[in-house]
């Protein structure tokens, strides 16, 4: 993992979505609903400000992509191929793993560097450097469509239980690991969830623009939960 200075491209997402892969996924005879809505954000370039405002978001998270170096070898093809597929939750978490970054890096000032190693076989998203301390970071990025339509409430246990439980397999032990969650639902509200071992937990800079808060969850052996102290925060940034 190099530490050598980066650069973004002036357009992060032209670098990405170039004319020709747009010109692909608009040739879908059969769009499903978010594929629809990607190309209408990657294509703005005026009109409505939530969209143009969704579409810097993107821009942002990509641009802090290339400079963590998200996109260099030998992982960054991978990330580029679920970006640009048509595959809806391939992107979803791909974009999310980017935003996971920008968090990171630029909201929180942290040290971050990319696809750091966690058990064997296992390649992570993110590496922070604090202190002496050495934090592997994971993103989950799972979505949840409700059956109901317009549902502001649903039972997705199973489905954040089972993110807790293939990141376990990924750490490895007895080292400060993080998984960052970052759950979406119908209701196009997300939420970011991250936790880390109790005892060695990253004390992070806020955004002084931010609500925050912090609390400690007491969880049963096997339910998903986290143990020890859990941060969850909102900031008052475009919906992504």
């Amino acid at each position: 993992m190099p530490d050598e200075p980066r650069t973004a491209p002036s357009d992060p997402i032209q670098a990405i979505f170039s004319d020709q892969v747009l010109a692909r996924l608009n040739s879908r005879p059969h769009k499903s609903s978010r594929l629809a809505d990607r190309l209408a954000i990657l294509s703005a370039h005026g009109g409505r400000a939530l969209i143009l405002a969704r579409r810097q978001a993107w821009a942002n998270y990509l641009g802090e992509a290339f400079m963590l170096g998200l996109f260099d070898d030998p992982h960054g093809s991978d990330l580029r191929a679920r970006l640009t597929g048509v595959d809806d939750n391939a992107f979803h978490s791909a974009l999310k793993e980017c935003m996971i970054g920008w968090v990171l890096s630029c909201k929180l000032g942290l040290d971050v560097l990319p696809r750091p190693e966690g058990r064997p076989g296992c390649v992570l998203e993110y590496l922070i450097r604090h202190g002496s301390d050495e934090i592997r970071v994971e993103v989950k990025a799972p979505y949840h469509a409700f059956a109901i339509k317009g549902a502001w409430g649903g039972d997705s246990s199973d489905l954040l239980a089972g993110c807790i439980d293939q990141a376990n397999s990924q750490f490895e032990q007895d080292v400060p690991n993080l998984l960052a969650l970052v759950f979406t639902c119908i209701s196009h509200r997300d939420m970011a969830f991250s936790w880390a071992s109790p005892e060695r937990r990253p004390r992070c800079p806020g955004d002084p623009r931010s609500r925050s808060a912090q609390r400690k969850i007491d969880a049963p052996s096997r339910s998903g939960r986290p143990v020890g102290p859990w941060r969850r925060a909102w900031w008052n940034g475009p919906k992504s």
